[in-house]
């Protein structure tokens, strides 16, 4: 897996949230959970700030789609 994602960040244009989209998205990876301040911004949207929790404790319920929690909270507006 780590592998798969080495090769994509590696892609012009490609960063972390795009890597991680694609691994859910397309290789059906739902149980990643990216990492970047887009998500982090829309996580204290949604919740608050701070939040309850870190983003593993907010999106525990949703195991093991944690991948399509954090989408959908990003496209939230």
């Amino acid at each position: 897996m780590r592998e798969v994602e080495r090769f994509l960040l590696s892609l012009p244009g490609i960063g972390r949230w795009s890597a991680t989209f694609v691994m859910i998205r397309g290789l059906g990876r739902m149980e990643l959970l990216p990492d970047d301040a887009e998500l982090l911004k829309a996580v204290h949207r949604v919740y608050g700030e701070p939040p309850p929790g870190d983003l593993a404790t907010l999106s525990a319920r949703c195991v093991p789609n944690q991948g399509y929690w954090a989408h959908y909270l990003r496209a939230v507006q």
